[in-house]
């Protein structure tokens, strides 16, 4: 749709407040986007002086109202300098909008029309921007499912930010009720995208979106104009991109690395969530040379089929037991010696593991503040899910065994498990009553 195409432009649009609309500033399949100004006599307090106003005109058999809830909802539910503040808003009736931040530099698609590929310093700063969106949108339970150039806006400080979460959903929970066609851009879908692969929709997919808008970006091909060219080899599709170094071997080699990790087809072959890439790229940007993070550690602890049937043979609770019986759930098991560092503290939280064999103690501050020895009990997990580092180290008192799962990994699990999950949350509500019992304690 674009601005010929929209029946009637309104000059005023009213929510809680009265806007008057200045001039179209894009379209989408579901409407047309407007600068306006706050029209009320009396405006708050607080108010930008412009504000970017989406007119909505969906397509027919199209449900105005539940667009506009799906929209809005994300947006309200997401509070971050890296995604645009929503302002006002109206559901109903013929001129439906909401109001957000206006951005009047335009959006990263702007390189891509006047071939100004990116150069490395901007790539760092698109991908610590977008994941830092990600990872506040993921930690709400939202999948973005349509990052693209276009949708990168300019802050005009350097800086980038991601908007249009027209069709978030949450995730896992509710992918089901996705639309099998139509979600993401050609050139910018994820493979399980592309193939419809409905199941294998997680965090990860957003991932592929991040990768393929900085590798867009880097190279100045619009993967949108030129999907068929790029994605399709003979009459077979094909869901990966080139190599980023056929295009631009002048790249960092680390740049280069972490872009290709993200456009893995396959998504257990990408980073297990945003705050896992982001605290990669915050290093890496800064040129430190200490690479050496959770991934790395556990990478040579992981055991072969042979070592792992012992340690579930000698399981007792049944539960756990069943689970871990299931040749998907081997491949997630580690070793850790006596002595071994698990998760140390400070670092960037990526994996939870869940304690299959022998003892880990919490230590913070130099002290030992629990050990924990039961089958299936959960360590790291809240620190994995908000993307936060670490607040204790892990130490194997013993020789142990667990099984570890990045976020992506552990979102599955929880979902796909209700009773591990309910499990999950009583002993969360235990860990609360304990430290509420000793706050108590001290304060009597």
């Amino acid at each position: 749709m674009n601005e010929s195409q929209y029946p009637t432009i309104p000059e005023t649009v009213r929510g809680r407040h009265e806007w008057k609309i200045a001039r179209s500033i894009g379209q989408g399949g579901f409407g047309v986007v407007f600068r306006a100004v706050c029209a009320d006599p009396a405006q708050p307090g607080g108010f930008p002086p412009e504000v970017a106003i989406k007119l909505f005109r969906p397509p027919a058999g199209t449900k105005v109202r539940e667009l506009l809830d799906s929209e809005l909802s994300s947006l309200l539910a997401l509070r971050h300098d890296r995604i645009p503040r929503v302002w006002d808003w109206k559901l109903d009736g013929e001129d439906a909008f909401v109001a957000m931040d206006y951005y009047p530099t335009g959006s990263t698609r702007d390189f891509l029309a006047y071939d100004q590929p990116f150069d490395d310093a901007q790539a760092w700063r698109l991908l610590t921007d977008l994941l830092k969106a990600l990872v506040a949108a993921h930690s709400a339970g939202l999948l973005h499912l349509d990052v693209k150039p276009s949708n990168v806006l300019l802050d005009g400080k350097g800086g980038y930010v991601l908007t249009d979460f027209g069709i978030s959903r949450a995730s896992w929970a509710s992918r089901q009720q996705l639309p099998i066609r139509g979600v993401g851009t050609p050139g910018y879908q994820a493979p399980e995208q592309f193939f419809r692969i409905h199941d294998q929709w997680d965090v990860r997919t957003d991932l592929w979106g991040v990768g393929a808008t900085a590798w867009s970006l880097l190279t100045g091909i619009n993967l949108y104009s030129r999907f068929r060219e790029l994605r399709t080899k003979g009459t077979t599709a094909d869901p990966s991109l080139p190599s980023l170094t056929d295009f631009r071997p002048d790249l960092p080699p680390r740049l280069t690395e972490v872009i290709d990790a993200l456009l893995q087809t396959n998504p257990e072959q990408r980073p297990g969530g945003a705050a896992e890439v982001l605290a990669e790229v915050e290093l890496f940007a800064t040129g430190s040379q200490d690479d050496s993070g959770t991934h790395e550690r556990l990478s040579s602890h992981m055991i072969t089929e042979e070592a792992i049937q012992p340690v579930i043979d000698a399981m007792m609770d049944p539960l756990w037991r069943r689970f871990m019986e299931e040749p998907e759930s081997r491949r997630h098991v580690a070793h850790f010696s006596e002595g071994e560092l698990l998760a140390s503290h400070g670092e960037k939280a990526h994996h939870t593991f869940v304690l299959l064999q022998g003892t880990v103690i919490v230590e913070r501050d130099g002290r030992e503040i629990a050990r924990e020895n039961r089958e299936g009990t959960f360590l790291g997990e809240v620190a994995t899910l908000a993307g936060r580092s670490r607040t204790a180290n892990l130490r194997a008192a013993t020789n142990t065994w667990a099984a570890v799962f990045n976020a992506a990994q552990l979102e599955k699990l929880l979902i796909q498990n209700p009773s591990i999950c309910l499990r999950l949350v009583k002993t969360l509500a235990v860990r609360v009553d304990r430290e509420s019992n000793k706050g108590t304690e001290q304060g009597a």
